[in-house]
């Protein structure tokens, strides 16, 4: 089976980054250019649809800066490849990137704490090129303390001192001194390590309603040193649907989050013609061409697209592209037809559309069809019409996008409206359509019938 979807490894953030395989790098390069002239507090929202990649940009954006600031430890060779590509991009010499150091908050996967800042302090402190995770009991802690004591030169035992119970995270976590604390820490992380502290915060829009604005409130009244920036990568539109969670429907949730938010940037879309090129994606083949379609009609994000591809060629890749297989139930060009365009339609449906998908195979709604009369290469399956039909198709431009609908209805009916009960078959054309048709084609869209391919 193929791996359409890439996960944010180092290896495929530079591989990427290398290939620029979705025409990304450009906006990037924009992002660090307004990363590297703030000089004031600042938080900015990167907005973008949920699946569309933002984690990847972030990511990417961290291992460049990371690569760019000579007061850390990176590997070397890494670093001399990132600065390879962005000198080939921009055909530059070095860009002046000032010392960043930049950490990588997942929102998400910490929202069962009952307080962010605890987390969040740990996170800057776990990728502050500490050695140790930080955990929930005292040795912990005091490892805790350690690490600041290295970072800051600062004391901080005291704060051990005062622990009490069997919890001590949630005992420091009431300790009356911990805003002030993490306000200190903050202020004194930077020196002999970068100019600026750049935190990303990624996922804030699929946590919990009070784990979110807690901590959109928690950054706005503590994290206010003009040598931070914070950059949350969100679905600012999720995000306001979390927000009236907790406040109801009728709060104004967009003004709410203007509060927290300097600069929005919106995350530009992909380009999806360099993205099909990693894989064997042929649009000039008609399978492609529909499934190219179907992406753009149901505005795919890069995540779909991913489940999309992989679904549709488990399913008929096999009869599809090669055409060496064959149903005894199916005539071979309704196999065919129906592999590079209604298995397609059905699988977008079930990620876009699902109520849309049981209207059509229940037989009430056979738009999903037509709305692609346009992109159906019908007259390649020339025994669906009778001669008269076939040369409308061909030869009367001003009729054919009616007949070819028309034409696809008829199909839609003989597949799932027509009733098998009082006749045996219904002809479209030259073909015969027959009462286990329907079957057959839910049994390839279920990725549960012989024509199912891994390779």
């Amino acid at each position: 089976m193929k791996k359409y979807d890439l996960a944010p490894t180092q290896d495929n953030l530079l591989k990427t980054f290398a290939d620029d395989s979705i025409e990304r790098n450009k906006d990037i390069y924009s992002f660090i250019n307004i990363l590297n002239h703030i000089d004031i507090s600042c938080s900015i929202a990167l907005d973008a649809k949920w699946g569309s990649g933002k984690t990847f940009f972030v990511k990417q954006v961290k291992m460049i800066l990371d690569s760019y600031n000579e007061f850390l430890i990176t590997d070397s060779e890494t670093s001399d490849k990132i600065k390879a590509i962005w000198k080939r991009d921009n055909r530059q010499n070095e860009p002046k990137i000032k010392p960043q150091v930049t950490i990588y908050y997942d929102a998400w996967s910490n929202d069962n704490d009952e307080d962010p800042m605890l987390s969040l302090v740990y996170s800057i402190l776990d990728e502050s090129n500490s050695t140790k995770k930080i955990g929930n009991d005292l040795d912990v802690v005091k490892t805790a303390t350690s690490i600041l004591k290295l970072f800051t030169g600062k004391d901080w035992q005291e704060i051990i001192d005062n622990l009490q119970g069997d919890n001590p995270l949630s005992e420091l976590n009431k300790n009356k001194e911990v805003d002030k604390m993490i306000s200190e820490f903050l202020g004194e992380l930077l020196p002999e390590r970068g100019d600026r502290l750049v935190i990303i915060i990624d996922e804030l829009d699929r946590c919990k309603p009070t784990f979110a604005v807690k901590l959109l409130e928690r950054i706005k009244h503590y994290f206010t040193d003009d040598r931070i920036t914070f950059v949350f990568s969100t679905n600012l539109y999720e995000l306001q649907a979390t927000i009236k969670k907790l406040y109801g429907e009728q709060f104004n949730a967009c003004r709410y989050l203007e509060r927290f938010f300097d600069l929005i940037i919106t995350l530009p879309k992909p380009n999806l013609e360099r993205f099909y090129m990693n894989f064997e994606f042929n649009s000039s083949y008609y399978f492609d061409t529909m499934r190219d379609a179907i992406i753009k009609k149901y505005g795919f994000e890069l995540r779909e697209i991913a489940k999309y591809l992989n679904m549709t060629d488990i399913a008929i890749s096999s009869i599809a592209k090669d055409g060496k297989k064959r149903n005894r139930q199916f005539d071979s060009k309704i196999l065919l037809f129906t592999s590079a365009y209604i298995i397609p339609i059905l699988t977008g449906l079930k990620i876009a559309d699902r109520d849309k998908y049981s209207s059509f195979v229940s037989g009430s709604d056979s738009s999903a069809l037509t709305d692609f009369s346009n992109h159906i290469a019908l007259e390649r399956f020339s025994d669906f019409f009778t001669d008269e039909e076939r040369n409308i198709v061909v030869n009367e431009n001003n009729t054919r996008e009616t007949a070819i609908k028309n034409k696809l209805e008829q199909i839609y009916n003989a597949i799932f409206v027509n009733d098998y009960s009082t006749i045996p078959s219904v002809t479209v054309g030259q073909e015969f359509f027959r009462e286990n048709d329907a079957n057959q084609i839910l049994r390839i869209d279920s990725l549960l019938s012989s024509y199912v391919d891994f390779d």
